[in-house]
Formats: structure tokens, sequence, C-alpha cells
């Protein structure tokens, strides 16, 4: 019966879903790198044509521009809200007070004195601390 010889072959160790899902990262941002400045450019590109097509159809009265394959509508959206401080001063003078609320805000100036002053410790503030966290990405082009 023949032997065989066996190599010394090293076999790779397995390859985890966090590898894998870091060459899916790594992947990623490499396209993103590709795109972004091309996107960037349009972008702006867009924007500013938006803006010359909106001036030029309100300056021609138009509504609508059809191409076939391509179309734009210009609509007006209107809102409508209050001058908060003449509708309050207008209240006053009229006598309705009930229509106006008093918001409790805190001084945060009037806060930074206490501790500052040493009225309040810092550590007595700190049941009331919020920590809030927030995530931008953000891209460059380099070279």
């Amino acid at each position: 019966m023949a032997r065989r010889t066996l190599g010394t072959k090293q076999v790779a160790p397995a390859r985890t879903q966090e590898d894998s899902q870091k060459d899916l990262l790594v992947a990623l941002v490499k396209e993103l790198s590709v795109l972004k400045p091309d996107f960037d450019a349009l972008k702006k590109l867009v924007e500013e044509k938006t803006t010359q097509i909106k001036e030029l159809m309100l300056r021609l009265d138009a509504d609508e521009v059809d191409l076939g394959n391509f179309e734009v509508k210009l609509t007006k959206a209107v809102s409508n809200g209050f001058n908060t401080e003449k509708l309050i001063s207008w209240a006053k003078q009229k006598g309705y007070t009930n229509m106006i609320k008093t918001i409790e805000v805190l001084d945060e100036e009037g806060l930074e004195n206490y501790t500052y002053d040493g009225t309040i410790a810092p550590i007595e503030l700190q049941p009331f601390q919020v920590e809030k966290v927030t995530y931008r990405l953000n891209t460059r082009v380099k070279g």
C-alpha cells in the first residue's frame, strides 16, 4: 500500500463575520470616494439650474415645461403664521391674556454663575445631565 506524504501547507484561519463586514465597509467607502465628487458637483449644478428655471418660469408666468421625456412643474406652496410679538401685544391690549402662555426656561447663564461662584456644586447637577449623541459622516477628496 502506497503512502501519501502530507505537505506543510498552512491553512488560513476561518474568516469571521466581522472580517466580512470590515471588508464590506472598506469596499463601500471606496465606492463613495469615487461617487462623492461627481455627486457634489452634480448637486450644485442641479440646484443652480433649478433656481434659474424657477426664476424664468415665474418671469414668463409658466406653470410647466414638457419636453416629452422630461417635465417640470412649478407649484406654489403657501404657509400662514402669525407675527407672534405683534399678536401677543394685541392680545394683551384687548385683555385676552388667557391665550398667552408663560413658558419656564432655564437661564443657563444664571446656572453658570451659581456653579462658578460655588453656590451649586457641579456634582449636584449630575442627575440632570443628559448626553446627546449624533453621528455625522464627513467625506473629503484627498490628493
